[in-house]
Parts: structure tokens; sequence; C-alpha cells
């Protein structure tokens, strides 16, 4: 037994408490735990008696600061829209199957989903269907295949129904929107691959320019034609020539001063008495008379004579066959759109806003405007080919020098470099320091010595043959330098330039150059 109670630690009476006490001590323990007991019901009554009853009401005019608090909060029927959040907008304007997605000043605004999901990656499995569609469908080899069958086959067909590519037609108009060229000894270029790679077969039987086959020439020479075959192989050209003409004359010597031998002659022959020296082996002296037998075809009944031998003829356009006229129905005649497109030094030039680039002419005009790299040697090099209305050059030089020189940049025309008319000046910077100098005025230079350059010069034409040159670069082990300058000492359009050491140093490396138009 415990000698004080369980929650309030009252104490009690214990027989077993060690050590033992007599009834006189445990009656005043006991006498204290009742005051005890009598304190705890006391302070329970006094707050028991302060509490309401459990079905009391209660005013909450009564209660401090309820109302107040109560009014402050919103009715409970109230209905809220997102905008009413602060980190909302637009939502309520927002179309239909709009989504509202956080941006990146924090507010949440509406959007469509593809838009916020934005571009994303997916596993072709992901997307429904697809595998089955793409297995459906051929492969890109399996379509190109099927393609050059069916252009081979379609191209069969045109030629079964059309004129053969190479046949030679004469026309009273021109032919060149139907797909035919004009036969007058012109290069046969790529732009009429088909009849190109037919004459290449043959062997180039018109003639060969180095890079393409020639057209037949009718018109040049104004020639007949005539079947080939035997000595005469296609491409054979033959001189005006007349078949041999033979006949013979009867005469009778006479010894009779002041006879004739020939008594008439008719048709193309004529004869005449003219006095001189006998014939030989005459007897009689040599003062007498003697005839001349003439020949002239112009003297036969009838005749047309001129400087040339030919049949009857009428004139006719001359043409060969290069490509098929082919019109399929709703587009347009794709013979006539051919003939309207750019050749290739069209598009280069870019003279003619009526004709159609491809893109095969744009990557032409675009390579042919680039004149090249060349290699650097000796103690100059020209650069040449520059088009006479070209109105800006580049020049990248990446140099080297077998001793310390100036280089110099000069403009030339079909005829000279110009020697004068140039100006300018140059600055240039180093580790030690920064320096400038003015531009010969017989060429264009920097005015600093350097054993190796890597700069670009731009050249902008001005008014007549006036020319502006901008350079700039790194030279030696670590110098900077730019310039600017003019040249105007150009009597003619700019066609060549030349880079020069300007001594007896010598140069490698590299230079390239292109032009704008």
């Amino acid at each position: 037994m415990a000698d004080t109670t369980e929650h309030l630690l009252i104490p009690k009476p214990n027989r077993a408490r060690v050590p033992s006490r007599n009834i006189d001590e445990q009656f005043d323990e006991l006498a204290l735990a009742l005051d005890m007991v009598d304190a705890f019901i006391h302070a329970l009554r006094q707050a028991v008696v302060l509490l309401a009853p459990a079905d009391h009401d209660q005013a909450m005019e009564t209660i401090t600061g309820l109302v107040d608090a109560l009014n402050a909060k919103m009715p409970a029927d109230r209905q809220f829209k997102l905008d009413d959040l602060t980190d909302v907008d637009g939502a309520t304007a927002a179309p239909v199957n709009y989504v509202l997605v956080k941006s990146s000043g924090g507010l949440f605004v509406p959007s469509t989903a593809l838009a916020a999901l934005g571009v994303h990656p997916h596993l072709i499995s992901e997307v429904t269907g697809l595998v089955t569609a793409l297995t459906d469908r051929p492969t890109r080899d399996e379509v190109a295949a099927g393609l050059d069958v069916l252009n081979d086959d379609l191209m069969a067909e045109i030629q079964k129904r059309g004129v053969p590519i190479g046949t030679m037609v004469h026309s009273a108009v021109p032919l060149e929107a139907y797909g035919y060229l004009l036969a007058n000894g012109a290069p046969c270029t790529p732009v009429t691959p088909e009849l190109r790679a037919a004459l290449l077969a043959a062997g180039s039987p018109f003639g060969h320019n180095g890079t393409d086959p020639l057209l037949p020439d009718e018109v040049t020479a104004n020639r007949f034609r005539r079947a080939a075959g035997g000595s005469l192989p296609v491409g054979s050209v033959q001189a005006d020539q007349m078949q041999r003409i033979t006949g013979s004359i009867r005469v009778r010597s006479t010894d009779v001063a002041g006879s004739a031998f020939v008594v008439a002659a008719d048709g193309a022959f004529s004869a005449s008495t003219q006095t001189g020296p006998s014939a030989s082996g005459t007897t009689v002296g040599t003062t007498r008379g003697q005839d001349v037998l003439t020949l002239d075809t112009a003297n036969s009944p009838g005749a047309r004579t001129g400087d040339e031998t030919r049949p009857k003829g009428i004139t006719y356009l001359p043409y060969i066959k290069a490509f098929g006229a082919i019109t399929i129905e709703g587009m347009a005649d794709l013979s006539a759109l051919f003939n309207a497109l750019a050749t290739e030094m069209e598009a280069v030039a870019g003279t003619d806003n009526t004709k159609l680039m491809t893109a095969l002419r744009v990557r032409q005009a675009m390579r042919l405007r680039n004149g090249g790299t060349i290699a650097l040697s000796g103690t100059s090099v020209e650069l040449t080919g520059i088009p006479a209305d070209v109105q800006r050059v580049t020049l990248d030089v990446d140099a080297t020098f077998s001793t310390n020189v100036g280089p110099r940049l000069e403009l030339g025309d079909a005829s000279s470099f110009a020697g004068s008319g140039y100006s300018g000046a140059a600055a240039r910077f180093v580790t030690t320091g920064s320096s400038a100098a003015a531009s010969s005025a017989s060429f264009f230079d920097d005015g600093a010595s350097q054993t190796s350059r890597l700069a670009r010069y731009v050249l902008t034409k001005q008014s007549g043959n006036a020319w502006h040159i901008e350079v700039s670069g790194q030279y030696g082990a670590g110098g900077a330098f730019f310039g600017y300058g003019k040249a105007t000492g150009l009597s003619a359009a700019l066609s060549r330039l030349r880079l020069s050491t300007g001594s007896a140093a010598t140069m490698s490396g590299t230079a390239k150059i292109w032009w704008e138009f």
C-alpha cells in the first residue's frame, strides 16, 4: 500500500510503512489529509459556480469583439472568379478550351494548351497510330526507285508520242517555246541536258568547244542538207561545187592568110578573131590572125547565173529538237516555262527581271560571283576576271613574305594598272604602341613593313570608275591595322587587281576574291 493517493498525493494511513508509526502519528496525518481534501473540493466548487449551465443562451453582442470580427468576414453565399485572385489575370476573357499558364512574371495567364506545352519531343510510339501509318508508307528508297522507273516510263511514252530529241525540222515561225533550238552552231549547254547527252554520245559530230558539244550550223554558211552515209558521216561539211563539164571543138587547119579556123560557135561557146602570133605548128607568118574560143555559161539560153551553184530553194528557220514540249492538264506549258527560266549567265548578270530563277540558277549565280582562290607566289600576283558592272569586290589575303615588306594593292582595267590617283591612310597597333601613315599616291598600302599578313580588302564602287578601299587585319607576330582610302586613276571599268611586295621579296599563301553586283 502506498503512503499517498495516486493523483493528488494526499497522505494516507499505511500499516506497512517502514519505519512503522503509532496510531497517534497516523491520526495526525489523517487530519492533514482531510484538510487537503477540503481545500481541493472548495477550489473545485468555486470554479464550477462561475460556469454557465449547459443549456445557457449567450447573445453575440455580449461577447466582446465577436460582432466586429464577423462583420469583417465574407457572406457564406459569396461566389469567386479566378480573376479575383491576385496572381491570375485574364481568365474571365479567355476563349473556350484555354488553360492557365504561369508566366515569367509569376501571374497565371490564359494560353492554348499547344502553346503552353511548346516544342517538345515525343517518341513515335507515343503518337497514336503513327507507327502503323509509317509502316504502311513506302520508304524513301522505295519512293526514289519508283520515281526513277516512273520517270523513265513517262519519258519513253513522251518520246513515243512526240518528236524524238535531235530531230531536225524546218519552220516558218520560231519554235524555241516548243522544245527546239535554232541550228546555228551554238554550244549545247546543260540547260538542255537530253540533247547535250545525245550529242556527246554521238561523239559531238558538229564540233566541241572544249566544254560543250556544238549544235549543227545551218545558219552561218546557209547550207543545204544531205543524207549521211558512205564516206559522209553525220556532221560532215562540204564546200559548194559544180559537176564537171566536158566537151570538144573541131577545127580545120588552113594556110590561107586571114582565113579563120572556126566558122561559128553556139550556146555557151563564142568565137572571135584577133591579130597576133599564129598557133604553134603553122607554116605561115606570125602576123596571121588567131581564133579565140570563150566558154561562159551566162551565154547559155535561159541561163540563171550567180556566185554559187544551187537548186531552186525556199528559206525556213532550221531547228533541232532539244527537249519535250510537255503540257499536263491543269498545269502550265512546261516547255514555255522552261524557256522562261534564266540561263546561267542571265542569273549572274541579273539584268533581266522577266526570267525565273531556279535553285540551280541561284547556286550557279552565287558560284560564278566567286572569283575563286589562287596561290600567292613570286613578287606579284594578278587577280583577273572581275565583271565590268560589279559594285563591290572583297579580297581575303593570307600571305607570308620572305623578308619585311610593305604589301601593295593596285587596281587595273583591261589595258593597264592605275599608277596614280591613290589616297588614304592607315593606323597600326602593336603591344609597344601605335602609329599611322598616309598611303602612297601610286598604289594603296598601309606604310608598315611586315613578314606576314592576314587581311581583308573591301572595294566599293563610287561614281564613274572611282573606288573606295577599306582594309583591316593582322600582321607580323601581334600587330593589327586598319585603313581607308580611294582610287581614282582608272580610265575604264575595273577588271583586275594586283597584289605585290614592291621589292625583290617573294610571297606565299592564298588570296580569295569574290564580287557583288
